[in-house]
């Protein structure tokens, strides 16, 4: 099941799923009611099956990508399709095991995804016409379930993410590719975005790989890595830095670790391993595998637990990422999505 995106176009919800063997965006009503839907095509039918994309919302388009590479842009406000790309008729795309899992990337005119074809492991298209922009040449790598972060370092605009096998980053505006970094684990599994700081970028993976830190020139044409450790060894949870402090879980746990040193500062049970959001300054979200949702409060000696409750509905795997707008806490599960009130007092 993919994830739930909240938008302020008109106080909506989009998601995406399966309807009637297609794969489908749906939009709702803050309420939960369906305003309406529209098909993408053919989604992800192999090992599990179903929609893995969540919604990607820029001015008063909709993007999503589908398992099987198909990327398309819609309304937000009523669903219309303004234009549709097969990547992997179009370049090549390699299908992984399983299926393409990310949510594209927009910066600035270009919608950026990573179709793992040869010579586009990244391709840029133009976001209103679907048009190529660019390539990844040079770069041929398989798409890995990662989604790509844009920064700015130094005079260079970048683009950075995980394939198959490393750690890139590309020229924004060409596509180019600046480094790389190997970074290897089983299965070619890369599904946690990376996080960058002030010329530093944190990955992490499961499948005997871990964690990395490494140190982008001031050029932007090369890296140096400072610090590889065993933990945190992420699934696809995703990692969040809260002040100088990177959280991720493992099997069993949760970690904290330096940003800039790779230091581990703390180990917190209480929670298996799953998806994090990060609240603020002090606060994280934790989703376990398990079904519980738990608010925790950091500190330098690790997560205090403040809350938690078990999610009833639904079924499958619990492998959504939890969101949060205006005080609503959105929890999907399956075929489930609820809502809960965390305003507070």
């Amino acid at each position: 099941s993919s994830d739930v995106c909240s938008s302020d176009l008109g106080k909506k919800i989009y998601l995406t799923g399966e309807a009637d063997k297609q794969g489908t965006l749906f939009c709702l009503s803050l309420t939960g009611d369906i305003l309406w839907k529209a098909s993408y095509g053919e989604d992800f039918t192999a090992s599990y099956p179903g929609a893995r994309t969540t919604p990607t919302i820029d001015g008063e388009n909709v993007y999503v990508i589908s398992g099987t590479g198909i990327v398309s842009c819609f309304t937000a406000k009523d669903g219309k399709e303004v234009w549709k790309v097969d990547t992997k008729q179009k370049f090549g795309a390699s299908i992984p095991q399983w299926g393409i899992a990310e949510s594209v990337l927009i910066d600035g005119d270009n919608l950026i995804c990573t179709p793992g074809g040869n010579d586009a492991s990244l391709v840029a298209l133009n976001k209103k016409t679907g048009e190529t922009v660019w390539t990844s040449k040079g770069l041929s790598e398989k798409s890995a379930y990662c989604s790509s972060i844009a920064v700015n370092h130094g005079k260079t605009r970048m683009v950075i993410t995980m394939v198959a096998k490393s750690i890139v980053g590309l020229d924004a505006k060409t596509g180019a590719l600046l480094w790389r970094h190997p970074h290897e684990t089983q299965y070619d599994v890369q599904a946690v975005t990376p996080i960058y700081r002030k010329g530093l970028v944190f990955a992490s993976s499961d499948y005997g790989s871990g964690s990395v830190i490494i140190k982008i020139a001031e050029d932007g044409k090369s890296v140096k890595e400072i610090w590889k450790g065993p933990k945190p060894d992420v699934h696809h949870g995703g990692i969040v830095l809260v002040g100088d402090t990177v959280i991720g879980s493992t099997a069993q746990s949760w970690i904290g670790v330096d940003m800039d040193s790779g230091k581990q500062k703390w180990e917190s049970p209480g929670v298996k391993k799953g998806s994090v959001l990060a609240l603020g300054d002090d606060f994280i979200i934790c989703y376990g595998e398990s079904g519980e949702v738990a608010l925790m409060k950091v500190s330098a000696g690790g997560l205090d637990k403040k809350g938690s409750f078990q999610v009833t509905q639904g079924s499958g795997e619990q492998w959504a990422h939890p969101v949060v707008s205006d005080g609503v806490l959105y929890i999907r599960h399956g075929a489930s999505l609820m809502a809960y009130d965390v305003k507070g007092n």
